[in-house]
Parts: structure tokens; sequence; C-alpha cells
């Protein structure tokens, strides 16, 4: 089956097992999510110190160091760095030491291209403003603030971080025909889950959003920055999407940020 809607998945939730085959054949991780139909999943993997493989892979493979870092046929990759490895290529991958990256693998057979490792704090932020429009006439101004990490020159796939400033959010809900997920590297953020409820995200939080499933409003008392993917693009402009009105959310939004004090 396809990958079930979650919005505050925290990895620590899911159980930790040993990767049988693939591009971290024999590490600790945890699965995320995976499609049962296509084989693509997203997993957090935590390597030992001294963990190695050796690979010819058969999908394309993106990975995040989180902390810790790995060398890549001899090649370090550090904490906070992104590299991509395409479908069919070999490489020997190496934790130098207790490392955790968060790794997306594609469908077999998909995922071309040339392998890259990309360093997010060489790039600038790109910013853009849309609007927000529901049937009913309210308006609002949306922010993006992303870094562009890779996109794939056939699906259109797109790999970032994106960023949110303190205070800032969305009151309307939407929707949209790609295929979102994404993780919580920094601070928090309060959403609207697919039950109905509040749900929050935090550090270390995991969300997946199938194709035009309904999500947000949100909202962020200390600001975050999120790792991201959109399946077909997105985050560009190119993409349309539905705005809609979230009546329960003004409620849900009065009680988060009665937690937290206005200074400090």
């Amino acid at each position: 089956m396809a990958r079930a809607h979650v919005e505050d998945l925290h990895y620590t939730d899911v159980p930790l097992e040993q990767a049988a085959a693939g591009p971290f054949a024999g590490a600790p991780w945890r699965v995320l999510s995976r499609d049962e139909e296509t084989g693509a999943m997203t997993a957090l993997v935590e390597a030992p110190a001294g963990y190695a493989v050796d690979q010819q892979l058969d999908a394309g493979c993106e990975l995040l160091v989180l902390d810790g870092a790995v060398t890549i046929d001899g090649d370090e990759v550090a904490a906070g760095r992104y590299a991509y490895l395409p479908h069919g290529d070999s490489a020997r991958l190496e934790a130098t030491g207790a490392t955790r990256l968060l790794a997306v693998i594609g469908a077999p057979g998909a995922g071309g291209g040339e392998r890259s490792v990309v360093d997010p704090e060489s790039m600038q932020w790109m910013v853009r403003v849309s609007e927000a429009r529901t049937d009913s006439g309210f308006t609002e101004p949306i922010l993006h603030v992303v870094k562009i990490l890779r996109r794939d020159p056939v699906s259109g796939d797109v790999t970032g971080l994106s960023a949110l400033p303190a205070g800032m959010g969305q009151v309307t809900a939407e929707w949209h025909d790609p295929a979102d997920e994404g993780f919580m590297l920094r601070g928090d953020m309060l959403v609207l889950g697919p039950d109905g409820e509040p749900a929050e995200m935090v550090v270390g939080t995991y969300n997946w959003r199938p194709e035009s499933a309904r999500h947000l409003p949100k909202y962020t008392h200390t600001g975050n920055l999120r790792f991201f993917r959109a399946t077909g693009g997105g985050f560009d402009g190119t993409v349309t999407v539905t705005y809609v009105d979230e009546p329960r959310w003004p409620a849900m939004l009065a009680a988060y940020q009665a937690r937290f004090p206005f200074f400090g």
C-alpha cells in the first residue's frame, strides 16, 4: 500500500532494526515510511563507528548527515551536509564515528543523474511570498524560505531545507498534487493532524503527506528548520495549491501559544 498520512511521528517511536539490504545493509535503522507498492522508503540510519559497506545501488539514494560523519569513496560528508547517489552507482560508505543520517531511498531502478555532495551553509536562502486565497474571500501571505539541495531532472522531485521564523505560520489549510515529506531539524511547529487534532512537531519529528492530502495550518513559537522533499516539484510557484478556511484552528493555536512566555 502507499504511505499513510503522518504529521508527528518521532523517530525514537519507531523500532530500531537491522537493514537487510540496500545502501545501508547491516546498519541499524528506523524505517519512518515505506511505499509497499514501489519499495521507496525513508529511514533514519544509526551507523556505529567503523560501519562500512560496499554497494552498487539499485535505486537512487539521498542522505542528510545529522551528526557524526561518513565518507563516500573516501570523501567526507560531515554533519549538516547532503549527498545524492544515483541508481547504478558503486560506492563504499564508511562511518568515521557513531553517525545518524536521514536516508531517502527511491524505488528500484529509479533515480538517475550524477553523484553530488552539497554543503547547505554555502548556499543562500531563496525567499518568496505567495498569497493564500479561500472561497470565502480570506487572504493571507505565505512565506517560503528555502534552499534547494537537488531537483531531479526527470521526475521533478525537489529536495531542500525550509525555514520558518519565530511567531509565524499559516491559518489556512491546503492541498496540492505533489506528495511531500519533512523532518524537523530544529525548533517547533504546531500543525493540524490528519485526525483533525493538533499535532506537535519537535526536533526529530517526521511527516509524510500523500498527494492531494489536506494538511496544515501551522505555527511555530521558536522558529524552525526542516529537511523536506516534494514529489513532482513544488516550492517554486509552479504547483497549484488549493487553500481552505480552517475554523478549528484559532482555538488550537491559542491553546498552544498560551504555553509559552512572550519573553524568553
